[in-house]
Formats: structure tokens, sequence, C-alpha cells
């Protein structure tokens, strides 16, 4: 039988030589990450190493390209990347979401796809695509829509999401960053009390919603949320559920508004 000392004592170096050998192993790919990242680009990510490669012969498909300090995900491959030019932003200097954004554009125009936010209807239906410039009109819209109604531009201001991931969800968000707003995401998950303090926090007088039962869930937790003023619908309902939710917004005096309005 193996005493307990000299089994804890077998584990320690056990434990030692693993932990040393990691180190080696790490020191190794550190020394040599440059060349492992050129090497997996260039090749497939499941085809083995030899030690008979010619290091200085592999090279980063987009450096070839003009872009010298660009790094590509191993399963592209060498396919190339940008083929009718850069983007005339430095992408190395933009500081907000939506500088990032004009970016994206800038190099979606070069390359001639402008295509943006893709949606489907169900997992059968083939993508739909919404355009960079339908995207950026429609967030400028939304946004000049919220300082209407009385939200002010700013990074005191905080708007309201509680939808699902949508088209409608990353245009809303755009919407705030043109004007500087903070968007609030809220989530069923999150549960009725966290909702509430999250609001009350932020002082929430706008919220985008994409389900009926979350909107009648809000509703009915206005009297813990004093700040709450209106409700934006960002997916049509059936007739009787706008109906419904009206009916009781007017009660509480909570307006509601849908998304093509703003």
């Amino acid at each position: 039988m193996i005493s307990e000392n000299h089994l804890s004592s077998s584990l320690q170096t056990t434990l030692a030589v693993g932990g040393a050998l990691a180190l080696v192993a790490g020191a190794v790919i550190h020394r040599h990450k440059d060349k492992l990242s050129s090497f997996l680009v260039e090749n497939l990510v499941n085809e083995e190493m030899n030690q008979d490669i010619d290091w200085q012969q592999l090279s980063i498909p987009a450096q070839a390209q003009g872009c010298p300090e660009a790094r590509v995900a191993t399963s592209l491959g060498s396919r190339p990347l940008i083929t009718n030019g850069k983007s005339k932003i430095d992408d190395h200097i933009f500081t907000t979401f939506y500088e990032g954004f004009k970016v994206g554009k800038d190099i979606a125009n070069k390359r001639g796809d402008n295509r943006c936010l893709g949606y489907r209807v169900d997992n059968q239906s083939d993508y739909q695509w919404v355009t960079y410039d339908e995207v950026e009109r429609a967030a400028t819209e939304i946004g000049s829509a919220l300082i209407h109604l009385g939200e002010n531009q700013g990074q005191n201001t905080f708007i309201g999401i509680y939808a699902g991931n949508s088209v409608e969800w990353m245009t809303t968000a755009l919407a705030c960053h043109c004007h500087s707003m903070i968007y609030v995401p809220l989530y069923d998950t999150l549960g009725e009390a966290a909702i509430i303090h999250i609001m009350n926090q932020t002082s929430l007088k706008t919220v985008f919603i994409d389900r009926a039962e979350n909107v009648l869930t809000l509703l009915k937790l206005v009297e813990q949320v004093s700040t709450l003023k209106r409700i934006v619908l960002t997916k049509k309902l059936k007739i009787d559920q706008e109906n419904e939710i009206r009916n009781k917004a007017k009660e509480i005096a909570v307006e509601i508004v849908t998304f093509n309005e703003l």
C-alpha cells in the first residue's frame, strides 16, 4: 500500500514536471509565434508540420495585398481579402463604434458589396440583407426621432433595448452611437427584480421591445419604474395584441410608438 506522504510527494513531483514542460513549450511557441502564425495561415489547419519548412517563403496573404500589419484567420487560408483597395480611414485610430461602422461601410463600398446586416424569417428561408446605407439612414432617423421625443444627446442619456438579436437591435444600438447615447440591454433571464433595478439605476425613459409578452411585463412594472415614458415596438404585432398593449399603456400614461414610425 502506498502511504499518503509518498502519494503526496509523487503527485507534487508529477505536477512540477508537468509545469516545467508547459513552461518550455510556452517559451518555444512564444519564440516562434510569428513563424507559426504565417505557417497556419498559408496551410490547412490540420496539415502536419515538419522540419523542412522554409519559414522565409511563408507569408500572410493580406500582407502581399498591401496590408503589412494584417492578421488573418487560419480558416481563410490563402484566399484573398480586400481586392479593391483599402479603407480611406485608418482603422488603427478610430475610437468609437460609430467610427468603426464608417470604416466597415467604406471597405464594403470599395469591395462593391454593401451588405451590412443579414436576417431570415425562419431557419429554412434564405438570408435577406440590409445595406450599410439603409442601416445608417435608419439609425440617423431613429436617433433624431428620439431627440425630437425629448431624449438628449450625450452620455447622460440611456436607452433600453429589451429584445433578441435582430436588425432592429443593431440599428437601435447604432442610433444611440450616432448621438453618443448609451444603450442598456434587458433580457428575460434577468428576472423582474433585476430589470426594475437596472431601469431605476439608469432612469430609462424609452425602451425598445420586440415581443408582446415583454411589453405587458414592463407595463405591469411601471409603478416600480417611475421614469418610463414610452415603449417602441420593434416588431409588427398581431392586431389584438397591439390593441391590448395600447389600451393598458394609455391607462398608465405610457406612450406606444412603432419602430417604423420613428
